[in-house]
């Protein structure tokens, strides 16, 4: 269907389709079909396939794996500017917002400084945001939520 559709926002909502999976191995293996050299995901359609998988839930760890591990090949596929890195780190970063992930993308965007220093400027900056602010909240919201009664428990 994805292949033989030529409608742009149709292709989209396909791909998007293929991200929805509940499986790792599933998404692991539609992401490792994208950098085949005879990929069914056309090359100005890999960063939309990637944050589709980014954006679900179960989804994000496995596309952030994805990601660091074959970096150099997108880059090369994309074409530098090929498709849209920024909405594509935006997508993988979304859910950052520990120390952890914040190390991990400081370590990417310095081993990668020649390819995508500005691509992770904003990323870095949006993930430190959200650690200062769960630093500062992040108790006052548990005991809100303690006192509304609300099962805190079954979130964390």
């Amino acid at each position: 269907m994805y292949k033989e559709n030529n409608i742009p926002p149709e292709k989209k909502r396909l791909l998007k389709a293929l991200s929805c999976s509940d499986s790792t191995w599933i998404l692991s293996y539609y992401l490792s079909s994208i950098i085949k050299e005879k990929s069914l995901i056309s090359q100005k359609d890999t960063a939309t396939a990637i944050g589709g998988v980014a954006l679900k839930p179960v989804g994000r760890y496995v596309a952030w794996n994805f990601f660091k591990s074959n970096f150099d090949l997108l880059y090369e596929k994309s074409g530098k500017e090929g498709w849209s890195w920024k909405n594509l780190v935006e997508d993988l970063t979304s859910f950052f917002n520990t120390e952890f992930y914040y190390q991990e993308l400081e370590q990417l965007s310095e081993s990668k400084a020649d390819k995508s220093a500005a691509k992770f400027k904003s990323a870095l900056t949006e993930t430190r945001t959200k650690i200062q602010w769960l630093s500062k909240n992040y108790q006052s919201v548990v005991d809100f939520l303690e006192e509304e009664q609300f099962p805190v428990a079954e979130l964390l």
